[in-house]
């Protein structure tokens, strides 16, 4: 490569960097300010946008730590790590935790600020005589709001964990509402309703010893335990019911073990022998489920003498 050529190629390497100084210190800003906005609780679905911008930082400062390789500013890439990794361990906590606690998180935003400031003085804010009052005036607010808003149970479902660095996802806090116990037991006691009617179904309609197969409760029962998942899984229903709908559908499908405890019992098919395989004595025992059997009536024998006849009662 000519010596014209190097001088290009460090020349658009150094504009590189450029960019991702540039693009790392708008994000850290933007964090900066989401964070102001936020109230203590929040979840890890409102601070999505937060964790976007953090995830930002975390790649130009990947590509930052190439370009500054390349040019051989090895110091450089000590401070592009640094601030790396402090932004990860902020967006998995938040990822993990939600935002408990937004002052102390804008106070970390502006350590790593700091870090960027260190050896890019022209960005520097060190001077500004207002950040301070800002940080109270955000204290005295979330404090307030923290008084007025009563902190209720909620569920909290972290999106996503990174077992090589350590993070337990057990240690993240669930609760349950009231609102959703009752969901809960009115989904199973529907689905329970729904496999008892399929039952009375068959009685009347002179089906319920017939093999599982023909029997319109094994249809209805397993078509509810595929289709009303299905039509939760559209987004066509709206919460709770497309919970609601998916746990009735779940109770529907335990009509399964009985099915497999009349097939192990019975035989595939009524009436058909099932071979257990050699007992002990060599020979095999085979089950028959015995068919409808047809009761006679049976002559009646005289009664003898002294013996009451149902007649005499």
């Amino acid at each position: 490569m000519s010596e014209r050529n190097v001088i290009e190629r460090r020349l658009k390497i150094a504009q590189f960097l450029e960019y991702n100084r540039d693009e790392v210190f708008k994000n850290l800003l933007a964090v900066e300010e989401h964070l102001r906005f936020a109230k203590p609780g929040t979840t890890t679905s409102e601070a999505a946008c937060i964790i976007k911008h953090l995830a930002e930082i975390e790649s130009n400062c990947d590509e930052a730590i190439s370009h500054a390789s390349e040019l051989g500013y090895d110091e450089e890439v000590d401070y592009w790590r640094k601030i790396r990794d402090k932004v990860r361990d902020l967006r998995y906590r938040i990822m993990l935790e939600g935002i408990q606690n937004p002052t102390e998180m804008i106070r970390e935003v502006r350590q790593i600020r700091q870090i960027l400031e260190s050896f890019n003085p022209e960005l520097s804010a060190m001077g500004c005589g207002v950040c301070g009052a800002a940080i109270q005036l955000g204290e005295n607010k979330q404090e307030e709001s923290a008084k007025a808003i009563p902190q209720l149970p909620q569920f909290i479902e972290p999106n996503t964990q990174n077992l090589n660095r350590g993070l337990d996802i057990n240690k993240t806090i669930k609760m349950v509402r009231k609102g959703d116990v009752l969901l809960i037991y009115a989904a199973q006691h529907t689905g329970r309703a729904l496999i008892e009617g399929t039952k009375e179904l068959d009685l009347v309609t002179g089906r319920a010893a017939n093999p599982f197969h023909e029997r319109p409760s094994t249809w209805i029962a397993l078509g509810s335990a595929v289709a009303f998942p299905i039509i939760a899984l559209t987004g066509k229903i709206k919460p709770p019911w497309d919970v609601f709908l998916t746990i009735v559908g779940g109770y529907a499908s335990t009509l399964l073990w009985d099915i497999g405890k009349e097939i192990v019992t019975s035989g595939p098919i009524l009436g058909t022998p099932f071979k257990s395989g050699p007992t002990l004595s060599g020979t095999p025992k085979v089950f028959i489920l015995p068919k409808a059997q047809v009761v006679t009536p049976q002559e009646t024998k005289p009664a003898s003498e002294g013996e009451l006849t149902p007649e005499a009662i």
